[in-house]
């Protein structure tokens, strides 16, 4: 399996299932350290993003926006599977996205409206 290419400021963990019944299932992580675009997970091969959840640890109302692009190269509205979202304080949501493709280039995105403010874990599994 590839490894999961990160930001500084995002982690990893690995699940490994046998080859022959399941993909393996990775749990990428990220808490942007700053209101802009940040990768969560990409660069691994061809993938399926099951799910991700969004978990506001402040005490205020946060916005979020998350981008997918298969080819990896455009992250703004037209990749957008969420965008300026708004997530009450102290909140969690989740999202079923089922988003998956082919390509080696497929790049998932994600921002926060403000610094440290919220936490994106995404399901991702191989295909």
């Amino acid at each position: 399996m590839a490894a999961l290419a990160t930001s500084a400021s995002a982690s990893a963990s690995y699940r490994s299932r046998p080859a022959d019944t399941n993909p393996a299932v990775l749990m990428a992580n990220a808490r942007p350290a700053l209101p802009i675009a940040e990768r969560i997970a990409g660069g691994m091969g061809k993938i399926r993003v099951a799910r991700v959840i969004v978990c506001n640890t402040t005490g205020v109302p946060q916005t979020y926006r998350i981008m997918w692009d298969p080819l990896g190269a455009t992250f703004n509205e037209a990749t957008a599977q969420c965008w300026d979202r708004a997530i009450l304080a102290n909140d969690t949501h989740i999202l079923e996205l089922g988003l998956e493709t082919q390509e080696l280039t497929a790049v998932l995105q994600v921002r926060s409206s403000a610094a440290n403010a919220l936490t994106f874990t995404a399901t991702v599994e191989t295909v």
